[in-house]
């Protein structure tokens, strides 16, 4: 495509594709394929920012992003933290759960780290904290799935400009 898209990322699972980007009107934009080329249309969610597209668990796809006004995390649109000022989202498949990465903005460059999850049925835990002082950089956190239901989230952490690599494994129960 022609259009402005900046902030791509990729999801693959069974030879399916989904790619999301943010465009050039403070919106997420996402569409799907294969091999044989795009299926559907580009769906759009309005107000969003720094989408992570994942094939779930259940084979479905769907959207980790945060509203940009008010700052509130999102997947696939809907609020999925009871926290505000809540952004910069990531997330991993792992066998059976999802995790979820993000942070809750203290000020300007302070951040707290929190995780949630979801599992194959659709329960959902979210608003757990990880780490909180010294505070995160407002750089989205790294999240991959190592075995079983263990994760590990990695984030940056510290006092502009002094940021240091911080991470935590993660179980989820």
């Amino acid at each position: 495509s022609d259009a402005y898209a900046v902030f791509p990322n990729i999801d693959v699972q069974n030879g399916r594709y989904l790619v999301g980007w943010e465009n050039g009107d403070d919106a997420v934009q996402y569409m799907q394929g294969d091999s044989n080329g795009t299926q559907g249309e580009v769906s759009t969610i309005e107000n969003n920012g720094y989408a992570r597209v994942l094939w779930e668990p259940d084979g479905e796809a769907h959207v980790y992003s945060h509203q940009r006004s008010p700052l509130e995390l999102q997947r696939d649109g809907r609020s999925i933290s009871g926290l505000g000022n809540t952004l910069f989202a990531n997330a991993a498949r792992g066998d059976g759960t999802v995790l979820f990465a993000y942070y809750r903005l203290q000020s300007g460059y302070k951040n707290d780290v929190y995780y949630g999850s979801i599992d194959v049925d659709g329960e959902q835990t979210a608003d757990i904290l990880l780490a909180s002082d010294p505070p995160a950089a407002p750089y989205r956190p790294a999240v991959t799935h190592v075995f079983d239901n263990m994760y590990f989230v990695a984030w940056s952490q510290g006092e502009n400009p002094d940021f240091a690599l911080w991470g935590q494994f993660v179980t989820v129960e």
